[in-house]
């Protein structure tokens, strides 16, 4: 992933819960 090199700590810990929640929707969109 590229977040470790454009994203602060900071910006991180803002984004993370934003990014998670994607991953589970994209997850379930492809499982169908």
């Amino acid at each position: 992933m590229f977040s470790h090199v454009t994203l602060g700590t900071n910006d991180w810990a803002a984004v993370k819960p934003f990014w998670a929640a994607l991953m589970e929707a994209l997850c379930h969109r492809a499982k169908g």
